[in-house]
Order: C-alpha cells, then sequence, then structure tokens
C-alpha cells in the first residue's frame, strides 16, 4: 500500500504503513489472513479470563471488540459503495465500549 501525501498521520497509521509499504492491496490482505492462521489457539486457550491488570479486557472481550468493529466498518462500505443513507460521521467510545 502507498502512503499517501499527507503531512501527519496518527500513530497506528504509520505502524500499518510500514508493514504494507510496497506491497498490493491483494498481498497484504494475503499476508493479514496467513497471520491470523498461525495465531496459536492453544497458547489463547491457556491464557483464558485472565488480565494483566484488574479491570482490563480478556482475550474474549478484545477479539470480540475487534469483531464489532469490523461489522461496523463493513456496513460502513456497503453504505458507501450502494450510496445508500447517511454515513455516520463518528462513533461514540463510551457508547460501544458499554
Amino acid at each position: 500500500m502507498a502512503k499517501p501525501d499527507i503531512e501527519e498521520n496518527p500513530a497506528f497509521l504509520e505502524y500499518v504503513y510500514k508493514l504494507t509499504e510496497g506491497k498490493e492491496v491483494m498481498k497484504a490482505l494475503q499476508l493479514s489472513l496467513k497471520d491470523v492462521n498461525d495465531i496459536d489457539i492453544d497458547q489463547l486457550n491457556r491464557i483464558g479470563l485472565k488480565t494483566y491488570a484488574e479491570g482490563k479486557w480478556t482475550i474474549n472481550i478484545i477479539l470480540q471488540h475487534l469483531i464489532d468493529w469490523e461489522r461496523i466498518w463493513c456496513f460502513r462500505a456497503i453504505l458507501f459503495a450502494r450510496s445508500e443513507g447517511t454515513i455516520p460521521d463518528a462513533h461514540d467510545q463510551e457508547i460501544m465500549g458499554a
């Protein structure tokens, strides 16, 4: 993926650009899928519901959060692609967190 000509990006985008620099979109997606397939499920099961501190998220909650956001972004992409409805400007993290 080519880095857009923008003066400053959020730190997470800089990380993504470094991971995908010079790769075509399909190749980057294939590499991401490989990374997902290589996840050590046994290790995740050993961690289970443990957290590194009280009140922090478990692996299960983190994964569910990621899945929820993927659904939201897919819905937004469908609205955009079909030119249907209004695409929400932003998301309220407090509402989504709850």
